[in-house]
């Protein structure tokens, strides 16, 4: 994970990485994890990617790693993260939000880690999507912490 480089050891980066740092973003200006649906990107710029879309399809953040043929058009040697972010569409998305304040909670939310082993044909949204179902007043967000196979 950590490769030396000259004198700096430097910290190879992932795409849950990425998905990390777009998650931020969309929960500073407002847009709550359960308003976006995730699917899998059918865009030929990445090897691997997802799309963000709100549930009227509207596509609003679109991120993955970069198809390795476009990355050898430019001699790039390493994997490249990219996310593209429709600012116009998130800012028309979050225009009626209005600022709200409450009391804070004596008694904090608690969050739980639920690992599952699941066949690699299934997508994340499929869960997510059997989890909210299953209790709507509880459920508030679901992420990907990591993915393991083998």
């Amino acid at each position: 994970m950590y490769k030396v480089h000259g004198h700096i050891l430097m910290r190879k980066s992932t795409f849950y990485e990425l998905k990390a740092y777009v998650e931020n973003i969309l929960r500073r200006i407002g847009i709550a994890q359960g308003l976006l649906v995730s699917e899998k990107s059918d865009n030929n710029v990445f090897d691997k990617a997802i799309v963000l879309k709100t549930r009227a399809g509207k596509i609003l953040v679109e991120m993955g790693i970069l198809s390795h043929k476009l990355l050898k058009s430019f001699n790039i040697d390493q994997k490249v993260y990219y996310a593209e972010l429709d600012w116009a569409g998130l800012m028309k998305a979050i225009r009626k939000n209005k600022l709200q304040f409450q009391e804070i909670s004596k008694y904090p939310a608690v969050s739980r880690d639920l690992a599952l082993l699941v066949d690699n044909n299934v997508e994340f949204a499929q869960i997510e999507e059997i989890a909210r179902q299953a209790d709507k007043k509880l459920f508030e967000a679901c992420r990907t912490l990591r993915c393991l196979s083998g």
